[in-house]
């Protein structure tokens, strides 16, 4: 299929608003998912932060209740220590008291027969005393909430019996009766009897039934200075109702909970804290998902491997009484080896995604968004082309019709196009065009009379001849200045051809400007999201500064609590610095809903810089609309150099008039009917062309030509042409060379 102008047009214009589309789609799709991509990464690390603040939070309350209950022990040591000397220390009798000896690790039972001990006048026996309190350790406990035993020498090797407790067994009776043997079953030395013999207290930790105890040996001496016993004080680590009820009652987000399990031993897996108290003691160590794995053991193993400080991330399915299928939970965990307690805060993972699928939902907005506005464009601007094009053709049209008419000899043509752009002064110049042929047409029928009328004088005119050959000469002269003047005209077209480059270059310029704009508002955009970053790690630290001040609160509470009706007053006061902790956090949510605006500001700005794009588009089309222009002008000046060719040729033709007529000088008598016959011609030829006559005279009006002269006596003598004379056709290259210059003005 032939591709016509209007086709080339409108393809081009098509092709390179659907190219420009296409490219803007695209960018925005990219630097939409690597922002999303980016935006998720932060997501995802605030989150985990978010989960290792409230961990560590929980490590910080628990270290500091080992360290209070550490000072706890100590204490308890040294009241004991002042009740038996404030009793006048152990009393050894020469009588004996027969025990039931149980060794703790073998479990095998002896009858043991053992001096027997009073404190204070009380003694210790095997069924203890008649009111049922033992002597020294049940003042001890009410004293100092610390557990105490009393421990006899049993033997030589160091072997001690316990003889009061406040330790019960299984059945909930005291732990009395059992020993603590000077040698393990695998012949280790025990570490507290050889403290003790060495005369040296001992401090260590201790499980009983699962519970963990920080416990303190100190010996007692006779009155020979020699170990014969000893006692023992012990503290129940991470014995708290209120850091348990604290964590208990911890909400993370919306479904997140802070839970401690026990690490190890034969309740490992045990909730020692749940959510809300609802499963403490449950034991969760054999619980499997639907895929057969044990989370729990996922979550203490994970635990137990970390160094301390440390945490870790895991992820594991969970099904909640109530739910009718598990769901995933992310749980940072961290373990603290005193206590034996695995600590971790849990929550869904969905809650976390939320942030994931409204930043995808914003991306497929803005794709969606993107590409709608990109078809919009290509529509309208594809319509803009089409009709330019198909106004463009419509008008080059009209031109071949006249220049068809012309070559078929119809001068009558005319195209009337009143517009004022380059198509219009086109219109003008072949109008003008028209005009000079017309007028040219007419002098040549003119001449031919002319010529016919006088080939009679011809033969007795040789003389005027000669006189028209020199006037002919002059007139080639005047023909080669006229096309001087059409050459000078060409320049003149190429400089404003140069123009038209200049004023393309200042519309690119003006794309450049437009592309400065464009860097510009990409800053403000990267300054307002700095800003929202320094925001949000504002917001952070007040939440961090809340969290903290909230379990200093707890703190204290517990602190208060512990000092009884001393305390009260310290429990109100923390009680207070809890509700404005609280406070703190709301006026932290605010702020960071004011974020939530400015990061909408941000996308209002993403859409400013995409209208800057759109607008350095339009520049750019400008500045191609000028080349189009620039090409019109080539095109024109390709046009005169035509023009320039054909009067060349025109000159060459009227130089061999000129040297026929040189010939007919010498042969005027002989070519007398020859030059009658090519009169005859050149009026007919003259003929075959349909003029205006009413625009041919109106051009010879407008022209004023000299009237012609006929030759005297003197014609071969002192006759010239004057510097203002002229001939048809010195008239004809005049006009043709005030043709070029006015199009090339």
């Amino acid at each position: 299929m032939k591709l016509t102008i209007k086709r080339k047009l409108f393809i081009l214009g098509l092709g390179l608003v659907a190219v420009q589309g296409a490219v803007s789609i695209g960018l925005t799709i990219g630097e939409g998912r690597a922002t999303n991509t980016q935006a998720k990464a932060i997501l995802d690390e605030l989150n985990g932060a978010k989960l290792f603040d409230h961990v560590a939070a929980v490590m910080d309350s628990v270290e500091t209740l080992h360290t209070t209950q550490v000072q706890h022990l100590a204490i308890a040591g040294n009241v004991t220590g002042e009740f038996i000397a404030h009793a006048g220390g152990v009393v050894v009798h020469s009588d004996t008291v027969s025990w039931q000896a149980t060794n703790q690790e073998t479990h095998v039972t002896k009858t043991v027969a053992l001096p027997r001990w009073t404190l204070g006048g009380e003694g210790f026996a095997p069924g203890g005393t008649r009111s049922g309190r033992e002597p020294l350790v049940d003042r001890v406990a009410s004293a100092t909430h610390a557990k105490c035993a009393v421990l006899q020498r049993m033997n030589d090797a160091g072997d001690m019996l316990r003889i009061a407790t406040t330790l019960t067994n299984a059945e909930g009776r005291r732990a009395t009766g059992t020993y603590i043997p000077a040698v393990g079953s695998d012949g280790t030395p025990n570490p507290v009897i050889a403290h003790l013999l060495a005369g040296e207290s001992y401090t260590g930790r201790s499980s009983v039934r699962g519970e963990r105890f920080e416990s303190r040996f100190e010996p007692i001496r006779g009155a020979d200075g020699a170990v014969i016993g000893a006692f023992a004080v012990a503290v129940h680590l991470g014995h708290s109702q209120a850091l348990k009820d604290a964590i208990a009652e911890q909400a993370v987000g919306e479904s997140g909970y802070i839970f401690v399990l026990r690490g190890s031993g034969p309740r490992r897996g045990e909730y020692v804290v749940s959510k809300d108290h609802k499963r403490d003691g449950e034991k969760l160590w054999d619980i499997e998902d639907p895929d057969g794995n044990r989370p729990t053991q996922l979550i203490v193993e994970t635990a137990l491997a970390l160094e301390p400080g440390e945490q870790a991330l895991v992820k594991y399915p969970w099904l909640n009484p109530g739910d009718a299928e598990p769901r995933t939970k992310l749980a940072k965990v961290a373990y603290y080896e005193p206590f034996d307690w695995v600590v971790g805060v849990s929550a869904n993972e969905d809650e976390f995604l939320r942030g994931h699928m409204a930043l995808d939902d914003g991306l497929d907005e803005i794709v969606a968004t993107a590409a709608i506005f990109g078809l919009i464009s290509i529509l309208l601007l594809g319509g803009v082309f089409y009709w330019v094009s198909s106004s463009l053709a419509k008008r080059l049209k009209r031109f071949v019709k006249v220049f068809r008419g012309v070559a078929e000899g119809d001068l009558r043509q005319r195209i009337e196009d009143a517009s004022s752009d380059e198509i219009g002064q086109l219109a003008g110049t072949v109008g003008e065009m028209i005009s000079g042929l017309t007028s040219l047409i007419s002098e040549m029928r003119k001449a031919s009379s002319t010529v016919s009328g006088g080939a009679n004088e011809i033969a007795t005119g040789s003389e005027d001849l000669a006189q028209r050959t020199q006037e002919q000469a002059s007139s080639l002269e005047q023909t080669s200045a006229s096309v001087a003047e059409m050459v000078e005209s060409v320049r003149c077209n190429a400089d404003n051809a140069k123009i038209a480059e200049a004023e393309a270059s200042k519309t690119r310029d003006l794309a450049g400007e437009g592309a400065t704009i464009m860097s510009d508002a990409v800053s403000a955009m990267e300054e307002v999201s700095a800003s929202a970053k320094e925001i949000t790690e504002i917001v952070t630290l007040v939440n961090d500064i809340a969290f903290q001040t909230n379990l200093l609160a707890l703190n204290a509470a517990v602190e208060a609590a512990r000092a009884g009706a001393a305390g009260r007053g310290f429990a109100v006061v923390a009680g207070e610095v809890r509700r404005l902790s609280g406070r703190t956090a709301e006026a932290a949510e605010q702020v960071r809903r004011l974020i939530e605006q400015s990061n909408e500001a941000v996308s209002r700005t993403n859409e400013t810089v995409r209208l800057s794009g759109e607008t350095l588009d339009r520049i750019l089309q400008a500045a191609r609309n000028t080349s189009d222009v620039v090409e019109a002008i080539t095109q024109a000046t390709e046009e005169q150099a035509s023009a320039l060719d054909q009067v060349a040729k025109a000159v060459g033709q009227m130089d061999e008039v000129t040297q026929q007529n040189a010939a007919l000088v010498e042969q005027a008598s002989a070519s007398a009917m020859g030059m009658a016959g090519e009169a005859q011609l050149l009026d007919e030829l003259a003929h075959s062309f349909s003029i205006n006559e009413d625009a041919a005279a109106a051009a010879r009006r407008e022209r004023l030509p000299v009237p012609f002269t006929p030759a005297n006596d003197d014609a071969f003598g002192d006759s010239k042409l004057g510097a203002g004379s002229s001939t048809g056709s010195d008239d004809l290259f005049a006009d043709a060379a005030g043709f070029d210059s006015r199009a090339a003005g």
